[in-house]
């Protein structure tokens, strides 16, 4: 029940990241979070990550100009 949404604020162009490897870079860190409290994922349909008993993050992001937000 309930959820924790952070709101980075990061130039992607400064980081020459493009939009899906920022995604892949967001899900990535937060399995590996995961990882440490003994929670398995993997990441699925590119924005998500899922254990055995269903979903349990999601990525959604606003890019514009080159900025996430």
């Amino acid at each position: 029940p309930g959820q924790l949404v952070i709101y980075p604020v990061i130039s992607l162009r400064g980081l020459k990241l493009g939009v899906r490897d920022y995604i892949r870079l967001l899900l990535e860190t937060s399995q590996d979070f995961l990882s440490h409290f003994d929670v398995q994922s993997e990441i699925r349909c590119d924005s998500g990550l899922y254990t055995k008993e269903g979903k349990i993050a999601y990525v959604g992001i606003r890019v514009q100009n080159g900025i996430s937000r």
